[in-house]
């Protein structure tokens, strides 16, 4: 019985504002490998807390 392993990740922080470019598979020889293309933004200033059409929304200024 063949099982994955999922190892500790330690940039899991950055996908919490990130944008996602690309998820795809790639195999070498006997093993499987995921690859995650992201762009994580860099905020430039504090987030702001507007109220926009009837919803709450968040503002952020930053970079990618």
């Amino acid at each position: 019985m063949t099982r994955a392993t999922i190892p500790p990740f330690p940039f899991a922080q950055a996908f919490n504002d990130a944008r996602l470019d690309d998820i795809r598979q790639e195999t070498v020889q006997n093993a499987t490998d995921l690859i995650i293309d992201f762009r994580e933004i860099c905020l430039s200033s504090e987030t702001e807390l507007i109220w926009q059409d009837g919803a709450w929304a968040e503002h952020v200024r930053g970079e990618t």
